[in-house]
């Protein structure tokens, strides 16, 4: 039986090999901050987090309340096109929203409307499940983005160059334009070019 809670998506692709998109996928992985990801098979990559995930590196990403996803591909025809499926698990938070439902019903029993604080509970309950809802959206959404870019997305090789140190020797001026995307330079570049501004913008301690 298939999981109520997940978010699924499926495109069609032409023009890219099944290895290509593995590895276009695999790329783009590395930079979600997801807990582990490989390569199941030929066909297949498997994300996993931990059971209950606190962002170390305060990064709030999009496998918060994720439990785990998997990304499969199927070639329709040799040399011709190939079918690219994503789901990823959102249980965890499904479930304690269930959990908490059981316990609103529970508390009223037969009292229902009866319960001294009846319009209070109702108040709360339809709050926490619109904040839910709306978390939810929004994961949906990331998770949605986050597939169709790794489609698009061309595999991005920064070649054996000491970017670390070639950014440290730009102007500011110029990191604001890589950081701002308005130079050729890829994503991975784009992220250490800001990484860079926002370390020129932390206080100098002097020895």
């Amino acid at each position: 039986m298939k999981s109520p809670f997940r978010f699924r998506f499926s495109k069609e692709v032409t023009g890219v090999s099944r290895e290509e998109m593995i590895a276009r996928f695999m790329q783009r992985l590395k930079d979600t901050y997801c807990d582990e990801f490989k390569q199941v098979d030929d066909n297949s990559i498997a994300i996993t987090n931990d059971r209950f995930r606190i962002p170390h590196d305060l990064n709030w990403n999009l496998w918060i309340s994720i439990r785990k996803a998997m990304i499969t591909i199927q070639e329709k025809l040799p040399g011709n096109s190939i079918t690219v499926g994503y789901w990823a698990d959102y249980s965890r938070s499904g479930i304690l929203l269930l959990i908490y439902w059981l316990f609103i019903i529970l508390l009223l029993g037969p009292a229902g409307a009866a319960y001294e604080d009846f319009q209070g509970l109702v108040i709360i309950t339809l709050s926490i499940f619109g904040i839910w809802l709306l978390w939810t959206l929004i994961s949906y959404f990331r998770h949605r983005i986050f597939f169709y870019r790794s489609l698009r997305q061309p595999i991005i090789d920064l070649g054996n160059y000491q970017w670390d140190l070639i950014l440290t020797r730009k102007t500011r001026e110029e990191l604001e334009l890589i950081a701002a995307g308005k130079t050729h330079l890829p994503e991975p570049l784009i992220q250490m070019a800001k990484a860079e501004l926002v370390k020129r913008e932390q206080p100098q301690i002097s020895v």
